[in-house]
């Protein structure tokens, strides 16, 4: 994915514009009280991207699009919806901690332009503490292992950070990049 990104060229399918995660628990201090997470996402999906989408749903129509003055017309009614550097998406989900917040809500925000992300499933996360004597400021990487249901490919992807939120969410952004790449 580095040297994918760094050819001249490349456009990734989406682009992390902002997020922002919430933890609250109801029951602090109590052993096995479920703490919750909510995560905001704003993603901007590239405008190939929105181009080949609308396509898709335009050839959905059939007959109907099969007219060019209906086609160009819903064409430009939904352009006009996008600005030209591609459509902007907000979504906000809940979850049983911040990655799963931040997972649902990348997904949910992703999958009407990218419906093979209902295929790729978060399999496995891990987290070690990089250097140990820097107690709660210490750098943390974060592992996230993937999986295709559909193809039965797995991969990894791994992030370093000081904040194991930022870690965890750049790897999960890897991992649904990687995958939308290999589809």
């Amino acid at each position: 994915l580095m040297i994918r990104r760094s050819l001249p060229g490349y456009v990734a399918p989406f682009e992390t514009l902002d997020y922002h995660v919430t933890v609250w628990d109801d029951h602090p201090g109590q052993y096995g009280s479920s703490g919750l997470a909510r995560a905001t996402v704003k993603v901007r999906v590239a405008q190939d991207f929105v181009n080949r989408y609308m396509l898709k749903e335009l050839r959905k129509l059939g007959d109907l699009a099969a007219d060019p003055g209906v086609a160009q017309g819903m064409a430009r009614k939904m352009a006009d919806e996008m600005n030209r550097h591609g459509a902007t998406m907000l979504e906000v989900a809940e979850g049983n901690g911040p990655v799963n917040a931040l997972s649902q809500a990348m997904v949910k925000a992703l999958l009407p332009m990218f419906p093979s992300l209902d295929m790729c499933e978060l399999t496995d996360y891990k987290v070690r503490i990089i250097d140990n004597d820097s107690a709660t400021a210490a750098i943390t990487r974060v592992m996230i292992e993937f999986q295709d249901r559909q193809l039965k490919t797995r991969w990894t992807t791994i992030s370093s950070d000081s904040n194991i939120v930022s870690a965890s969410f750049n790897a999960l952004v890897d991992g649904l990049e990687h995958h939308l790449n290999e589809r």
